[in-house]
């Protein structure tokens, strides 16, 4: 695993007033974000560690501070957090432990602040579907398990596949990464936020030989069949015209144990491949590609027509490193599978016996520099659990935590609703027009006035011979008895 912590982020308690201010670590885990924590989980943590492990990378912790930080300080803080994290990840006891992965996986469901229910595709290699129904919150071997029910693969076989997340190209998948257990596979891919990425169920171990264990279970062995049947597809295999003729008279019978077997005995079964990856050894290329599986890492040559393999065996490499040319940043997310090796500033270099007492570095220069890193841990991890005669895990190995309950997504801040903005669409008129309008409305108002004040003289005169009104406002002091009509004069009454 490669982590890395690129910036630091400001938040607040309570973000409407601004109060409450304090400092979060965004912590990216194999090129990708994770999760966001606080200097106080991380020291709780450590301390943890502590006592548990007693580990000498404990020390190495950065100590609390009473007063504000400086931002020299802060990043100072950043850098040595990072590098205790690196360590933490490069030692085998603590990066395998409960503790370990229950950090992290809780980390990651802290930052979505909700659960609730939801429906997560997983693609087969074929890319058929299927929806399972799960809790935002479960982690990688939950869905897993919900996976493999959905479709009907007995338990004792569940954990021979492995879920990955991975990149629709047109006529194919490319493998972005495994999906570790500490991360929640829900919230893993609603943070990519690409349409583009899926979450893939394929087969996740390395000896080809474990095939032969699945050949019995019906869906388990059409799993493993239709993977053989994309890496013919794809032309990951070395298939000779003769190769090529067989295979499609197993297809055509439908036999698809007997496709597998003829399969596995194949060149480049069992292998993932990247292209485009510069390297240094056995002599320097720009151009190559690097393929693992069947515990063994190939880098491949193309000299015109002619493809020439290097062969290096897991078992014989003493160990490897993840490095970058510049600063980590908040742009390290994984980059596409395509760019060109010598661009990229990752670097996968392994420390190999090329000979008795003679250890050399090899370097890979790539784009997929932690991929290939993640997919080698895998593969030692199978060769220990071999060595060891462990068998592969199932479910009934891990109880499986209670069904969290549901909390809720916050609802979504109401935008207040902008005032339309009424657009003048009146065409602006002729000057010499106005100006006409102007002199023709100056007289008609004159004979307007004109016409008033001959009625008012008129209406003088009418008032002469007629007797006074009486009003509403002639009633202050009058009798309660007294009619009064508005309007009206003595005749009337």
């Amino acid at each position: 695993m490669h982590f890395s912590i690129p910036e630091t982020k400001e938040l607040f308690t309570d973000p409407v007033k601004k109060t409450g201010q304090y400092t979060v670590f965004h912590l990216h885990c194999n090129g990708v974000f994770h999760c966001a924590v606080r200097f106080s989980q991380l020291y709780d943590f450590n301390e943890l560690l502590r006592k548990k492990f007693n580990c000498e990378h404990c020390v190495h912790f950065p100590p609390k501070k009473f007063l504000s930080l400086s931002n020299e300080q802060l990043e100072d803080r950043r850098v040595k957090i990072e590098k205790y994290w690196q360590m933490l990840a490069n030692d085998p006891q603590i990066a395998s432990s409960s503790q370990f992965t229950e950090f992290l996986l809780h980390a990651q469901e802290e930052v979505k602040m909700f659960c609730e229910e939801v429906d997560l595709t997983i693609y087969l290699v074929n890319k058929k579907s299927i929806v399972v129904k799960s809790m935002s919150t479960d982690q990688t071997d939950e869905v897993l398990e919900d996976a493999c029910e959905a479709i009907g693969v007995e338990k004792q076989f569940m954990f021979y596949f492995g879920l990955y997340l991975v990149r629709e190209d047109g006529k194919r998948f490319s493998i972005i990464r495994p999906l570790q257990d500490f991360e929640c596979p829900s919230i893993s891919l609603e943070r990519v936020n690409n349409p583009e990425y899926k979450i893939q169920l394929r087969k996740g171990y390395w000896d080809p030989t474990l095939d032969s264990k699945l050949f019995d279970a019906d869906v388990a062995l059409n799993l493993v069949y239709i993977q053989a049947v994309e890496d013919v597809k794809l032309k990951h295999l070395d298939l000779t015209e003769n190769d090529k003729s067989v295979l499609a008279d197993l297809k055509e019978e439908g036999d698809k144990q007997a496709f597998v077997e003829y399969c596995a005995k194949l060149p480049g079964y069992c292998f993932y491949r990247w292209k485009n990856v510069a390297c240094d050894y056995p002599e320097q290329n720009d151009e190559v590609t690097v393929s693992i599986g069947a515990y063994e890492l190939r880098i491949h040559t193309k000299n015109g027509t002619e493809v020439t393999n290097a062969v290096y065996s897991v078992t014989r490499m003493r160990c490897w490193k993840i490095s970058s040319d510049k600063a980590s940043s908040k742009n390290d997310e994984v980059l596409p599978y395509d760019e060109a090796g010598k661009d990229s500033p990752l670097t996968l270099a392994f420390d190999y016996l090329v000979a008795r007492d003679e250890l050399k570095w090899v370097t890979l220069r790539s784009s997929n520099a932690i991929v290939i890193s993640m997919i080698l841990q895998l593969v030692v991890d199978e060769l220990v659990r071999k060595k060891r005669g462990e068998q592969v895990k199932r479910p009934l190995d891990k109880p499986r935590k209670p069904r969290p309950q549901v909390r809720p997504r916050p609802p979504e801040p109401v935008k207040p609703i902008e005032e339309e903005k009424v657009v003048n669409t009146a065409v602006k008129a002729d000057p010499v027009q106005m100006k006409s309008k102007k002199l023709q409305e100056k007289v008609e108002k004159k004979e307007k006035q004109k016409e008033l004040k001959e009625q008012k003289k008129e209406s003088k005169g009418d008032a002469a011979s007629k007797p006074p009104t009486i009003t509403s406002l002639d009633l202050e002091g009058a009798d309660d008895n007294l009619r009064v009509f508005s309007g009206l004069g003595d005749d009337d009454l």
